[in-house]
């Protein structure tokens, strides 16, 4: 992580309310993760998260607890690079008068990602490559706003009509974005494995969305 400079606790400090945030709770086994959404910043002091009340909230009421250690990702929908902000603090109080709130530490250390048009990011994340006469897992290893590679072990056809690469997500609550066939190589000359290059073919909204949950897969898993 880095310090947080001046540019980059501006951008943080214009998250709009209501931008999605993932907690990840660090456990002795696997870390729990909840979806919440973000209530507000106050800068140099804290951020203020909503409570949810499903399942995963309820399974980790106990941890929820002032003091507790937290891993903070946030996502930023509506800015074109589609930066995800990350870092790790405590929660510092537990609000339930007005609303129900969890009241994190301001960052002092920031990692950043920005989804610039052209950048290409390496990951690896399931995935499903789904035509209409056929379908295969794959996994993703690289991907920017444009389009993403895949590894698989299914010869993609020539000619095949677009069809959809569908991300099997943690919560199991999977994300699907249209896709155009662009290319496929042997990953080496004696491998049975191909990598295939796809186009993302959907607007900017949903391109933003898809490839900031996919990385925050790998955030979370790696």
């Amino acid at each position: 992580m880095d310090l947080l400079s001046p540019e980059l606790k501006k951008r943080f400090d214009a998250l709009p309310c209501n931008s999605e945030v993932q907690i990840q709770i660090p456990t002795a086994t696997t870390p729990i993760r909840l979806r919440s959404r973000l209530v507000g910043i106050d800068p140099n002091m804290c951020i203020l998260l909503s409570q949810g009340s499903d399942h995963n909230w309820k399974a980790a009421k106990e941890l929820l607890r002032e003091g507790q250690t937290v891993v903070i990702r946030v996502m930023n929908p509506l800015d074109p690079d589609g930066p995800i902000f990350a870092y790790r603090d405590a929660i510092t109080k537990m609000m339930s008068v007005v609303g129900r709130w969890l009241v994190i530490g301001y960052p002092k250390q920031m990692q950043y990602i920005s989804l610039r048009e052209h950048a290409r990011h390496p990951v690896q994340a399931q995935a499903k490559l789904i035509f209409s006469d056929s379908q295969s897992s794959v996994q993703l290893c690289d991907i920017s706003l444009q389009g993403c590679a895949v590894i698989t072990e299914h010869l993609v056809k020539a000619g095949v009509p677009d069809g959809q690469l569908q991300l099997q997500t943690h919560d199991n609550k999977p994300i699907a974005i249209p896709v155009q066939f662009c290319n496929q190589n042997r990953t080496h000359p004696q491998s049975e494995q191909y990598q295939v290059g796809l186009k993302f073919s959907a607007d900017d909204k949903q391109k933003i969305r898809f490839v900031q949950q996919t990385i925050l897969q790998y955030l979370i898993e790696t």
